[in-house]
């Protein structure tokens, strides 16, 4: 079985239990993954993900709605009145 067919076939549980190894660093029973088994899940993963949508995939950062450099007056300007009146208690 090629990789890429080992990848996409990977159950729900064998899926996060290699997400989880990656995050962790480590795997279920407490050992530490290698620099190249950490590289082979990340593979794996990606591989599994690519026919989901974007959005359900690791490390997806949606599109900015609006610019986010703002001034403190102006962030302060679109708080509620009663955000305002608690910090100036």
């Amino acid at each position: 079985m090629s990789f890429l067919k080992l990848a996409e076939s990977l159950t729900p549980e064998a899926y996060e239990a290699l997400k989880r190894g990656v995050e962790l660093g480590k795997w279920p029973d407490g050992r530490l993954l290698t620099s190249a088994q950490k590289q082979i899940c990340l593979q794996a993963i990606m591989l599994h993900e690519r026919r989901k949508p974007s959005e359900e995939r690791s490390g997806f950062m949606p599109k900015k709605k609006e610019d986010c450099l703002k001034s403190p007056e102006q962030q302060k300007s679109e708080l509620p009145a009663q955000v305002i009146a608690s910090d100036n208690a």
